[in-house]
């Protein structure tokens, strides 16, 4: 099995030094985990000799989901649509690939498996970068996003439908912007100058745009769809 480059390990080392992410390296020409986050061996009480070669397939059904099938079936159709569409190496490394999966221990927890290459060998993507994080209950599916583009697409019945990324008026993001920040209500209608009721029935607008039943979910799909 051929390792990680020096210089991308180090990169990887430094962002679980700084941030309490969950993610994983997986060579795809072997079906390998090559790397796993400090907070991916936490979560799984393991030390990392726990994971020396282990094939993907083990690692997602033992560890992470009841449903391996979903992120398998999910990277499939997003690499068959990202060959289809690019020819360029510059812009596959653009593409990210997110799926809804149940977790291993409790079937009633959802959470977002995204996907992303990490490191290409000259055409072929070799490594890919796995990243888990909450996803709203009632935002299921297989999405692809690209950055820098104005939509993203959603996979439905074996084909993909494009949506339109910017979805949401200025104020919205502004309210959007500024709970993310911490700020409730009261204080978002004191900032941009409008009743308190007005600015809740911006927020109501905004969850049915976004199909999401509250403020925290509204937040978690922004930042899972880079909305802002």
């Amino acid at each position: 099995m051929q390792p990680l480059p020096t210089e991308i390990i180090d990169l990887l080392n430094a962002f679980c030094h700084v941030l309490p992410l969950f993610f994983y390296v997986v060579d795809r020409k072997n079906d390998r985990i090559i790397y796993l986050s400090d907070g991916l061996l936490e979560l799984h009480k393991a030390e990392i000799e726990a994971f020396v070669d282990i094939n993907w397939d083990e690692y997602l059904s033992n560890y992470l989901t009841s449903r391996p099938d979903l992120v398998t079936k999910a990277l499939k159709k997003s690499q068959k649509f990202i060959e289809e569409s690019e020819t360029k190496a510059s812009e596959k490394r653009k593409y990210s690939i997110l799926c809804t999966v149940p977790f291993v221990k409790n079937d009633k927890v959802l959470v977002n498996h995204s996907s992303t290459p990490l490191f290409m060998k000259e055409e072929e993507v070799r490594y890919w970068l796995h990243c888990l994080t909450h996803t709203p209950q009632n935002h299921q599916g297989i999405y692809l996003r690209k950055e820098g583009s104005k939509y993203y697409w959603r996979c439905t019945d074996e084909k993909w439908d494009r949506l339109k990324q910017d979805i949401l008026n200025r104020r919205e993001k502004a309210i959007l912007s500024l709970s993310m920040q911490g700020y409730n209500v009261d204080e978002i209608a004191e900032l941009l100058q409008r009743s308190g009721n007005t600015i809740k029935d911006n927020r109501k607008r905004m969850f049915q745009k976004l199909g999401v039943n509250n403020i925290l979910e509204a937040v978690t799909l922004a930042n899972i769809h880079k909305l802002l």
